[in-house]
């Protein structure tokens, strides 16, 4: 069974895409230079593309960290209904 394309998900895939190699971008392009001047750790080696993966990691940490508090609120509402009912 062929379904049809949804072009609203076909956008959103290839923006996120987009936003992610921009925001790659912005490291290299802002990011490393600032680096490069305020500290003498960042010298095109090896520590530059450790200081990359910890850019690049940010928003999926923060993203991660945003579901777990919402399946945390979301627990805590459910218990709050499931809990034992008082007789009387």
């Amino acid at each position: 069974m062929k379904l049809p394309i949804n072009w609203l998900q076909v956008l959103s895939v290839y923006l996120s895409a987009a936003a992610i190699v921009g925001y790659g971008m912005c490291f290299f392009e802002f990011a490393a230079p600032w680096l490069k001047l305020h500290s003498n750790l960042i010298d095109d080696g090896w520590v530059e593309v450790l200081v990359f993966a910890i850019w690049i990691s940010v928003p999926w940490f923060l993203n991660l960290r945003r579901r777990q508090t919402a399946l945390e609120r979301m627990r805590e509402g459910i218990h709050y209904f499931d809990g034992p009912r008082s007789m009387g």
